[in-house]
């Protein structure tokens, strides 16, 4: 219940700020005491916009580190603001005066410095600069006692971007800072500023002052104090004056570095030669390919973090939301592909299964949970959450295209002072909130993901004075584990934890932190640290990040959208979509999903060993296992098609709403499916008779091998699709040199139907020859014949020089994910609605940066989903 200003002066400050024991997460963290007395302060509106600018009644009574410092009288505020704004205009016109005409000696003189000499000139600048790139964790767990004396580091938090380690390992960030913060205003850099000092703001690192005015963030009266304009403030026009001076704070002592920078390399120069001026300013972003990037590690959860402070400042138009759409269609083709594999593959089913059946809560000693608990978990992780996750990104497909017509219906309207078009404003509310109730459902279960690999279990152990549904852990060793210890011992699990919290909430790390921290850790992790991570934890984690990429793309429009259209009861009276239908029911929905009862699977899950693909020789023996597999998935997809289309209608969702769902349930039993067994079994039993001496057969003349699952069978024709490579087309030898791997095109635009993925061309337009014997080999382990029991394993580099010759870039999106995107098709007119482009997001594999043989084969699946690759696609397999 929230505490009234009345409520809260009636309190005695022991009575609410005595300290005591909490745990987040099951890590005990620190709470400090206060001995002085504590005063509160109402923010002038109680809406969400100014709670973005306020400290809450509620936040200043329950946590210690959000008491304001003090107050401002109006005149104050309006003198600081003044001041601020004063020191930066003439701090940048003064860089600007040594930039314009020596804009190339600087450049040079600062290039030339040794790494050494860089660290102890910006020391002599600045003294407080923090050495390291994580200097937010490194304050929080080493310096600071607690989160009250971490104010005394308040610079660092301003400015988190910008230490020793920053500006001295590549030297063009330094310069990149100078032409981009003046080649642009103050103001177009406020919605960057803002959210770097995110991270600080939560912690409660700032040493705030209340005021309950606000101060102008935009045009000629710019960092002006105003009177409280609740109008301005929800547009972002203005911001609260507590907010609204630490980004005036930030970017003044930013341009005082930069001043100070400027004069002293500056400081020996009386008479420069006409060949020293340059009349240009430095556009180091042009060499960024060829310097050393920050971060070595391939492993780059936050990397689209590391280039905003040395870039131009981030911008919201059609330009954006075209990059959010390339991201979220990435992502979508991705989760439909994973959804497939689960429901066509029983050897991809069996290891994802397997994986989260050892590594559940439930399997870890001291578990309370039951046998039937422990299956329901499992039903939900792999069934329940494959297809949710599919879902989600579709939905979010929907909504941004939704975005995208609003933004080119009213983009002229669009700029700052004004409001924004009803609609459009209505559409950005609806993203808004359909994308942080996805990133708090991710972070959710990126927190509960902390513990699943065998190496974090070696340290810790379940907490037994928790309950069944608040599972806490304790260190092996007996006792709780700080943040302060895990930092030393587990960096990877304090990082995790951090990710894992309600994403925004007071107290809690910002994501892009979070990530880059586990960056600056990764890239100098050992094999043993890397393994407290697994795979299917990796692409949580990028997911993750993802998501949180385009709530952060969100933040920086202006002017703001409104938060009233972000309420769901405004969204849903105005807003007919498939994800704002299903949103009605959702509490239903849920209600349903967490009632074992309201599942039908029985035993299918019990024993993952009936899912096991058999190996070895491919015999008749091999094909009856292989189809007693085929066919227990197919009998499990089968149950859980009918669960879903059960669950759906009994709450009331429509009957095409609940089958726009159970169309992704529906691959097991697709024409291309079936066609595709067909195909395999009718090898492997060609196969089978010559090799016991029979005459070769025709697929006509093979006896009829009657499979257990339904459609299925030998005697079953097979669509024009997958006809015999005989019919394929080739090109002379002359030609194949200058001939790449055609890939279809995609149809108009990105999709956002339900299933993303096209069906696969009916015949390969050309035959592609590979010219490596490195791509061979790659091209044999990824389309292996269907009697080919061939083993082996591949270099990720290997990899993805193959992708490179079929005319693929491999882009690196973070984390774990590359996105492989066709280079564009000969004669395909690429609009700004990426209509032609074609790409697969592939995981790199971590630790040994090796793939095996069903990895591989899995990516071979994807690459035949996706563009109609097979063996018969490339000459010499």
């Amino acid at each position: 219940m929230a505490l009234s200003a009345d409520d809260v002066a009636k309190l005695e400050p022991s009575s609410f700020l005595t300290p005591t024991k909490m745990y987040q997460n099951g890590i005990e963290t620190n709470q400090e005491t206060w001995t002085g007395p504590v005063k509160i302060f109402s923010p002038p509106c109680d809406c969400l916009e100014c709670g973005e600018q306020f400290r809450s009644i509620d936040e200043q009574a329950t946590k210690i580190f959000c008491v304001y410092a003090g107050q401002l009288s109006n005149s104050e505020a309006s003198a600081l603001s003044c001041r601020f704004c004063t020191r930066l205009l003439e701090d940048l016109q003064s860089v600007l005066s040594g930039l314009r005409p020596h804009a190339e000696v600087i450049q040079k003189r600062w290039i030339k410095k040794s790494n050494t000499k860089k660290r102890a000139f910006i020391k002599h600048l600045r003294p407080e600069m923090h050495e390291s790139q994580n200097a937010f964790l490194d304050i929080h767990m080493t310096k600071a006692r607690d989160a009250l004396s971490t104010r005394r580091y308040g610079d660092a938090f301003l400015l988190p971007y910008l230490t020793m380690e920053t500006l001295c390992t590549d030297s063009s960030r330094m310069l990149r800072v100078l032409h981009h913060r003046t080649a642009h205003t103050p103001e177009a850099w406020v919605p960057f500023d803002n959210r770097q000092i995110l991270a600080g703001w939560l912690a409660g690192t700032f040493e705030e002052r209340f005021n309950a005015e606000s101060i102008v963030m935009f045009g000629k009266a710019y960092g002006k104090w105003m009177p409280f304009d609740k109008k301005a403030v929800h547009s972002g026009d203005a911001y609260g004056t507590p907010r609204a001076l630490l980004i005036l704070e930030a970017q003044a002592t930013l341009a005082t570095f930069l001043r100070d920078s400027t004069i002293s390399i500056l400081s020996d120069i009386d008479q420069l030669t006409i060949e020293e001026i340059s009349q240009h300013f430095i556009k180091s972003h042009q060499r960024d390919a060829s310097r050393k990037q920050e971060n070595p590690s391939w492993m780059q959860y936050g990397m689209t973090y590391y280039k905003e402070p040395f870039s131009s400042p981030p911008v919201f138009n059609l330009h954006t939301i075209d990059q959010l759409l390339e991201i979220v269609s990435d992502k979508q083709a991705e989760a439909h592909d994973h959804l497939w594999l689960l429901q066509t593959d029983p050897a991809y089913f069996h290891d994802f299964a397997s994986y989260w059946n050892e590594y559940s809560v439930g399997n870890i000693a001291g578990s309370k949970m039951s046998k039937d608990e422990k299956l329901h978990a499992l039903e939900g992780r792999v069934l329940q959450y494959s297809a949710t996750q599919a879902l989600d990104w579709n939905q979010l497909a929907e909504e941004l295209q939704y975005v995208r017509q609003e933004y080119r219906a009213h983009h002229k309207k669009i700029r700052c002072g004004c409001p924004l078009p009803e609609s459009y404003d209505r559409a950005l509310g609806a993203l808004q909130l359909l994308v942080i109730n996805r990133l708090i459902h991710k972070c959710h279960h990126v927190g509960e993901l902390a513990f699943a690999s065998p190496a974090w279990r070696s340290m810790y152990k379940i907490n037994p004075a928790f309950g069944r549904d608040n599972i806490g852990f304790r260190m092996k060793n007996g006792g709780p584990f700080k943040s302060r210890e895990i930092y030393k011992c587990d960096h990877i699990r304090l990082c995790l934890v951090a990710l894992g919290q309600r994403p925004e909430s007071t107290g809690s790390m910002d994501i892009a932190l979070g990530l880059k921290s586990l960056d600056l850790y990764l890239a100098q992790f050992s094999k043993t640290e890397a393994s407290k991570i697994g795979s299917i934890t990796y692409r949580y984690v990028t997911d993750t990040a993802a998501m949180d990429r385009i709530l952060a793309a969100l933040r920086t429009h202006r002017p703001a959208h409104s938060l009233e259209y972000t309420h769901s009861d405004s969204i849903l009276n105005n807003r007919d979509s498939h994800a704002w239908r299903l949103w009605r029911v959702q509490d239903a929905l849920l209600k349903q999903t967490q009632d074992p009862k309201q599942f039908h699977y029985g035993n299918a899950l019990k024993d993952l060993s009936r899912y096991r693909m058999p190996t070895g020789k491919k015999t008749q023996q091999w094909l009856e296992s292989a189809d007693r597999a085929r066919a227990a998935l197919y009998d499990l997809w089968t149950r859980a098609q009918a669960n879903f289309r059960q669950k759906y209608l009994k709450v009331g969702v429509s009957a095409s709403d609940t089958e726009e769902v159970v169309r992704m349930l529906s691959y097991y039993d697709s024409v291309d499916h079936r066609a595709r067994i067909a195909q395999e079994r009718q090898e492997i039993l060609t196969n089978i008779a010559r090799s016991a001496g029979k005459k070769a057969v025709q697929s006509t003349s093979i006896q009829p091998y009657q499979s257990s699952i339904p459609h299925i069978s030998m005697a079953e024709d097979l669509p024009a699709r997958v006809s015999a490579s005989a019919s394929e087309v080739k090109l002379k030898p002359k030609s194949r040199a200058k001939t790449s791997l055609t890939v279809p095109e995609s149809q108009g635009g990105l999709n956002t139907d339900r299933d993303p993925s096209p069906d696969p061309p009916t015949q390969m337009t050309a035959v592609f020859v590979p010219k490596k014997i490195e791509s061979l080999e790659t091209l044999r382990l990824l389309f292996p014949t269907a009697i080919s029991d061939l083993q082996g394993a591949i270099h990720w580099d290997d990899f993805v020089k193959t992708m490179a010759e079929l005319n693929f870039k491999g882009e690196h999106r973070g984390g774990s994910e590359w996105t492989f995107r066709s280079s564009g098709l000969e004669g395909a007119q690429i609009d700004d609605s990426n209509e032609g482009k074609k790409s697969i997001v592939i995981h790199q594999p971590h630790r040994e940066n090796r793939m095996g043989t069903l990895k591989l084969q899995w990516i071979g699946k994807r690459l035949w989903r996706r563009f109609g690759w097979s063996k018969e696609s490339f000459e010499g397999l």
